[in-house]
C-alpha cells in the first residue's frame, strides 16, 4: 500500500476511538448462541484512500467464550498481509481455506479472549465480484471519485464448516477525504475533521452479523417517516429526476411496516446507489442499509421497469425484517427469507401501487413456475440443494402460497405468525426452514382450510388447481 501523510494522520485520529470505546460493552451482545464461539464486541478502524484505490484496517474481536481445538475463527476476507495478534501481542498463525477465508491454525490459549487483526488492501481495476473476498464489487469500469464498497465479515467455521456468526455488538471508525459521504454499520455518533480527512464514528444499536463500509460522492436526500429518519444517496450527476416520488414511495413503504409491526428494526434506514453491475443484484444489509443496483429505480416509472421501483424497494425494505432481524440457515433458507420477503413486498406494494400492476407481478410467478420442466418440479418438502429450481421455489412458489394461506386464515393471524417469528427469532441465532414451518404451522394448522393448503403446496409439485379464482381476495389491501 502507498503511505503518505494523509494516511498516518487518519490512522492517528481513528486509533483514539479505538481507546475511548474499548471498556464499553453492550449486554444485548450476550444473547444465548448456539455456537461455542460467542462474540461479545468488535471494534475496527478503517482509513480509505480513493485516490490511491487503497484502505488501511485495524481492530479487535472480543469473545464471551474461548473455543476449543475443533473450532476456528473466519474472516470473510483474504488480504495477503493480514496479521493476527493475540493478547499477549504474538502473531497467531492461519491458514486459507479454499473459499478465500482464513481460519486459525489453532485455538487461543486458555483464558485469553480477544483477537486483534490489520491488514492494508489495494483495489486494482482488475478485481472481481467474490463474496468471500475482501472486495465485493468489479472496479473495471469504475472512475476514480466513484462509489466502492469494502465489506468487512466476520463468521465462524466449526469443524471446517462455514456457519453464520452468532450477533455481537460492534462499534466502527472510517476515516475518508472531505467530500465523501460515508455510510457504516451502525448509527453515526460524531465526526473529527482532521488534515482534510474526516472521521466518522458508527456504534451498532443492536447485535449484528457483519460489518460493511460505503463510501463515495453522494448527493442525499433526505426523509423521515413513522419516527425513521431515511437517507437515500445517489451518484453525484446523477438526473434524479423522480427524486420526489422515490422519497415519497420510502415514506409510505416505512409507513407501511411500521402500521403492521409497531416497530422498524433499526432508528434510521439508508438506501445507497451503486455503481451499475451486469449481473448485479440489490441488497438488504445490517443495520438500515439497502443497496440498489445502477439507477432505474431512481430514474425510472413504474410502467417501465418491473418489478416497479416501488415494489422493488417494498423487498428489499423488507429484508431488515426477515434476513437482517431474523435470519435464516440451511441450503433451503431462501425458501423462508425470500418467500417471507416476496409475500411482504406484494402486502406493502399492493397498498401503494395500483392493483393492476401487483396482479401482473403474481402472474408472471405463476408462468415462471408452470414452465419449470415436469422431470425436475419437485415438491418443496421433498427439494434438495442439487435441484435446479430452488431459486424459483423460494422466489415465486413460496411468496404465492403464504398469500393463498393469508386468504384463507385471514390477514389478522398471518399477522400474528410474522410478530411471533420476529419476536421469538429476532437479532438470534439464524433458522432452518423447517422451524419457520413449524411455527407458521403452529398459528394457523388447526384453522379450517389450512392443513389443505399446506398439503397442497408444499407435498406436491406444480401450482395447486384452486389458487387461481382467490387471486383478488389474496392480495387485497391488508388495511
Amino acid at each position: 500500500m502507498r503511505t503518505n501523510s494523509s494516511m498516518i494522520s487518519g490512522l492517528l485520529i481513528v486509533m483514539g476511538f479505538l481507546i475511548c470505546f474499548s471498556s464499553s460493552v453492550s449486554s444485548a451482545a450476550e444473547s444465548v448462541s448456539r455456537y461455542p464461539w460467542i462474540m461479545k464486541k468488535t471494534t475496527v478502524i478503517c482509513s480509505l484512500f480513493p485516490k490511491e484505490r487503497s484502505m488501511s484496517v485495524e481492530g479487535e474481536i472480543i469473545f464471551n467464550k474461548v473455543a476449543s481445538y475443533s473450532e476456528f475463527l473466519s474472516f470473510d476476507l483474504s488480504p495477503a498481509n493480514l496479521k493476527l495478534i493475540d493478547g499477549s501481542g504474538k502473531n497467531i498463525p492461519y491458514e486459507y481455506y479454499k473459499d478465500g477465508g482464513i481460519c486459525l491454525k489453532s485455538p487461543l490459549p486458555y483464558g485469553m479472549n480477544t483477537i486483534r487483526f490489520e491488514f492494508q488492501h489495494s483495489f486494482p481495476a482488475s478485481d472481481s465480484a467474490d463474496p468471500y473476498l475482501f472486495v465485493g464489487e468489479d472496479f473495471t469500469n469504475l472512475e476514480f471519485g466513484s462509489c466502492w464498497y469494502p465489506r468487512i465479515g466476520l463468521c465462524i467455521s466449526i469443524d471446517g464448516k462455514y456457519v453464520l456468526p452468532a450477533n455481537h455488538m460492534a462499534e466502527l471508525a472510517i476515516s475518508a477525504p472531505k467530500g465523501y459521504t460515508v455510510i457504516g454499520a451502525g448509527k453515526k455518533i460524531g465526526e473529527k475533521c482532521h488534515a482534510g480527512r474526516v472521521t466518522s464514528y458508527f456504534r451498532t444499536e443492536k447485535p449484528v452479523f457483519s460489518l460493511e463500509i460505503y463510501a463515495g460522492k453522494y448527493k442525499t436526500i433526505q426523509g423521515s417517516s413513522a419516527g425513521i429518519n431515511f437517507s437515500i444517496h445517489v451518484r453525484k450527476g446523477l438526473d434524479f429526476k423522480r427524486a420526489s416520488e422515490t422519497k415519497e414511495n420510502v415514506a409510505k413503504i416505512l409507513q407501511f411496516y411500521v402500521d403492521r409491526y409497531g416497530f422498524f428494526p433499526f432508528s434510521e434506514l439508508d438506501i445507497i446507489q451503486r455503481p451499475y453491475l451486469p449481473n448485479g443484484n440489490n441488497y438488504s444489509t445490517t443495520h438500515g442499509r439497502v443497496l440498489i443496483n445502477g439507477e432505474d429505480v431512481f430514474t425510472k416509472s413504474p410502467e417501465e421497469m418491473s418489478p416497479a421501483p416501488a415494489s422493488l424497494l417494498a423487498h428489499e425494505i423488507y429484508h431488515q425484517y426477515i434476513c437482517q432481524m431474523v435470519r435464516g440457515t440451511g441450503f433451503d433458507r431462501k425458501l423462508f427469507t425470500e418467500g417471507m420477503t416476496c409475500y411482504g413486498e406484494i402486502l406493502c406494494a399492493n397498498s401503494i401501487l395500483e392493483s393492476s400492476l401487483m396482479s401482473k407481478a403474481i402472474d408472471l410467478w405463476a408462468l415462471i413456475l408452470r414452465k419449470i420442466p415436469e422431470a425436475t418440479d419437485v415438491a418443496i418438502a421433498s427439494l434438495t440443494k442439487e435441484n435446479p429450481n430452488l431459486s424459483r421455489y423460494a422466489y415465486y412458489k413460496m411468496p404465492l402460497f403464504l398469500l393463498t394461506l393469508r386468504h384463507c386464515v385471514g390477514d389478522a393471524v398471518m399477522k400474528k405468525v410474522e410478530l411471533s417469528l420476529l419476536k421469538k427469532y429476532g437479532f438470534k441465532d439464524p433458522i432452518t426452514f423447517n422451524e419457520f414451518l413449524s411455527t407458521l404451522k403452529q398459528n394457523t394448522g388447526s384453522l379450517p382450510g389450512a392443513n389443505q393448503i399446506f398439503d397442497a403446496w408444499l407435498n406436491k409439485p406444480g401450482l395447486p388447481p384452486f389458487w387461481k379464482p382467490d387471486l383478488e381476495n389474496v392480495i387485497a389491501p391488508a388495511h
